[in-house]
């Protein structure tokens, strides 16, 4: 979708759901860097933050409903949306919110970019750690606090569901996933095939039999050498350049909702360089051709 339409951007300024809360101030900082194109048409929406509480479930679905309602509001008015994380449990809230806009229409397709399945449910999390079950709950396993917004289920088909990247992952999940016949470019095929390569069959399997689809990036799916900043670490990932490139192919593609970056967790930068690649991911997703200084 290469014109002057903006992507309207949310911040999910949230970490309750991880190991740590370093990536609750992914978005502030984004909002404020240098680092990224002046041309790129954003226009920024809101940044939600968790409201107090003590139940860290009941929490984090609240706070994916909000975010949830949004999305829906921008999906529905025909606006396409960049979602800024925070942990990556705001996977519910996003697209939970453009399926359920588009529920009337037909279903969406998604594709998850991750070095994780995000596949636990709570009887399955040893750690309970919520930002590793948003694509278990968007299947309409778990509690129903978070696969019950808007109060239907499932959201996602696993038929309309793909993975890029995946490198790490625990056997509960694995055993969910493959039996629900989920398409997983593990990371091996993404090495010998290359992300371009990858990135364009699993557009054309969300697309399949779905009104339009949306893309999940992580930033532990990319190699943690080029993006280092984020909580959780996995050697061997997508190479940052090598995304950029690929990201170009969703810029030209009328079906494509909006994006979601979730895990940038600023304290663990390097000389900037995970701040300056999301820049860039950014740039080629709209195709702005301006040096980034």
């Amino acid at each position: 979708m290469q014109n002057n339409e903006p992507y309207y951007v949310v911040g999910v300024a949230s970490g309750l759901a991880a190991r740590d809360s370093v990536a609750a101030e992914g978005p502030k900082v984004l909002r404020n860097s240098s680092f990224l194109p002046k041309k790129l048409p954003l226009e920024w929406v809101e940044i939600l933050q968790p409201e107090p509480g003590t139940q860290v479930m009941q929490q984090v679905a609240a706070l994916g409903q909000r975010l949830a309602d949004i999305v829906d509001s921008l999906v529905s008015a025909k606006r396409r949306f960049l979602v800024l994380g925070g942990d990556h449990s705001c996977g519910v809230g996003t697209w939970s919110g453009a399926a359920n806009a588009l529920r009337p229409q037909g279903e969406i397709g998604l594709i998850w970019v991750d070095a994780h399945l995000d596949a636990h449910t709570p009887k399955t999390s040893e750690s309970g750690n919520i930002h590793g079950m948003p694509v278990a709950s968007l299947l309409g396993y778990g509690d129903q606090a978070l696969t019950h917004l808007f109060n239907w289920a499932p959201k996602i088909k696993p038929e309309h569901l793909c993975y890029i990247g995946v490198r790490e992952y625990e056997p509960a999940e694995r055993a969910l996933i493959e039996g629900l016949g989920v398409r997983v470019f593990w990371m091996e095929e993404v090495h010998q095939r290359g992300i371009y390569s990858v990135l364009q069959e699993a557009i054309k399997r969300v697309k399949l039999q779905t009104v339009a689809f949306g893309v999940s990036i992580d930033i532990d799916a990319i190699d943690p050498r080029d993006a280092p900043a984020t909580g959780v670490t996995v050697s061997a990932g997508i190479e940052g350049d090598a995304l950029c490139k690929a990201m170009q192919l969703l810029a030209a593609e009328p079906a494509l909702l909006g994006v979601e970056l979730a895990e940038f967790a600023p304290a663990y930068d390097k000389d900037n360089k995970t701040e300056k690649l999301i820049g860039e991911l950014l740039a080629c997703l709209n195709k702005v051709n301006e040096p980034l200084s």
